[in-house]
């Protein structure tokens, strides 16, 4: 049995100073393993996936072999963000080319194939990055994806990636879109059409590191930080949170600073 204390959560919001409305799932890997800072969705550190840290960050070392993150589909439950939903992620990809992989993926396999999925791609064969979404029983999926593009940042530099769905970043425009930023740069938006619904999307599977198609190699690099809002974070929000970076190790003695006189700590247990 393991303890944690929601203060802890306090105190990482009010250092990194990020607005933290909406946000539902965090991965920070500060504990040693894929704990969810902020909900109930423990992840499941795969095959030999690692918890590295140095005196600020902690991160997940992929061997680009099989490691990965199980995040579970199931209690991830992404087709229930039906309002529109953010997916951010802080990715360190090494100075080498890779091959066909999702970063972070939530959906469905059928066979040798991806289907009713959402995804982050840092790296493709084709060599470029992108958000992607899939509709309902597409088989295979990419056929009918749609997606926007950016560069591979194979630099060896930590990157944050986010994939937004929901209304439109520009004014007079109606429906859902699909946008893709990298730091604090808009990629590309583009329109959810008629079988790309949210609803629509699978619960299945939900990784980290690793695609949901079979035939795909999982990625080699650092995960430091994942996170899931309920919500479609806006352009400023993108780069307030680009500008503030990842969430950083606590330290204790700022915990117990921050503690003091005004904060009611409850305690929750996780097993």
């Amino acid at each position: 049995m393991r303890k944690k204390f929601l203060l802890v959560a306090v105190v990482i919001a009010l250092m990194s100073g990020v607005a933290q409305a909406g946000l539902i799932h965090q991965y920070t890997f500060n504990y040693g393993d894929a704990s969810d800072d902020v909900g109930t969705a423990d992840g499941i550190l795969m095959n030999g996936a690692t918890v590295n840290h140095d005196d600020d960050l902690a991160w997940v070392s992929l061997d680009g072999i099989d490691d990965f993150v199980d995040l579970v589909g199931p209690n991830i439950a992404i087709n229930t963000l039906t309002d529109g939903f953010t997916l951010k992620l802080w990715f360190r990809q090494p100075e080498i080319d890779q091959g066909w992989s999702m970063t972070a993926a939530f959906g469905d396999t059928d066979g040798w194939f991806g289907k009713r999925y959402v995804a982050i791609a840092t790296a493709r064969g084709d060599q470029v990055s992108r958000a992607m979404i899939t509709g309902d029983n597409d088989n295979p999926g990419y056929e009918t994806e749609l997606a926007a593009n950016g560069p591979e940042m194979n630099d060896g530099l930590l990157h944050l990636y986010s994939l937004v769905v929901g209304p439109a970043l520009c004014c007079d425009q109606e429906g859902l879109y699909i946008s893709y930023f990298i730091d604090d740069q808009l990629m590309g938006s583009v329109k959810l059409w008629d079988g790309r619904q949210i609803s629509l999307l699978s619960n299945a599977y939900a990784y980290l590191g690793k695609g949901l198609y079979p035939g795909d190699a999982t990625m080699l690099g650092d995960i430091v930080q994942f996170e899931i809002y309920d919500e479609a974070l806006s352009c400023c929000d993108i780069k307030l949170n680009y500008a503030n970076g990842p969430v950083e190790v606590p330290e204790p003695t700022t915990i117990a600073l921050l503690g003091l006189g005004s904060l009611v700590l409850f305690r929750r247990r996780k097993s």
